[in-house]
């Protein structure tokens, strides 16, 4: 699959991508400004519940999904964010958090959000355990409600440090 640059990567059923924050948020900005076609889909996330979304993922082996979707609104002159699906919604669970640069931790190239999956509706909630990192750039830098989404489905008792295991894809974006 041919990236930016002459960058190819090859993903077997064996090898699991674990792309770093700030990886994402080079897809990201590489997504916008039309120079992205890679193994990251593009859907509509919120027609879709989330253990239906492994199937749509371009990358079908892994534990985390990546997905590109727009930042649809409740409303059209608010900014909140409208994550309802047709069996729950997205709850947020804290502010937003910085996304900075690998090597230059003083430089911050992005943002992201922590949101998790309810069934049903807030006066009758179920909490699972689907969790999304919502990724997005800061207002200003670009104009567009288009985010990518890491979604997994955590195990019980299972920590942070899980999710790191794999290998991990090494890719120069160009960015």
């Amino acid at each position: 699959m041919k990236m930016d640059r002459g960058t190819y990567i090859i993903v077997k059923e064996d090898m699991k991508f674990f792309p770093s924050e700030d990886q994402l948020i080079k897809f990201l900005k590489m997504k916008i400004d039309g120079r992205y076609s890679g193994f990251i889909s593009e859907i509509n996330l919120y027609k879709h519940e989330p253990w239906d979304l492994p199937a749509l993922s371009v990358v079908k082996f892994s534990e985390e999904w990546f997905f590109f979707t727009e930042n649809s609104r409740k409303y059209k002159t608010s900014d909140r964010s409208n994550r309802q699906t047709e069996k729950g919604y997205w709850h947020e669970t804290s502010k937003e958090v910085p996304v900075v640069n690998t090597n230059d931790k003083s430089k911050v190239i992005g943002r992201k959000r922590f949101l998790v999956f309810y069934k049903g509706r807030a006066s009758r909630k179920e909490k699972t355990n689907w969790v999304m990192q919502e990724y997005f750039v800061p207002e200003g830098e670009h104009e567009t409600n288009l985010v990518l989404c890491r979604i997994k489905q955590k195990s019980v008792g299972s920590s942070r440090e899980d999710s790191n295991k794999g290998i991990v894809f090494d890719i120069e974006c160009g960015l």
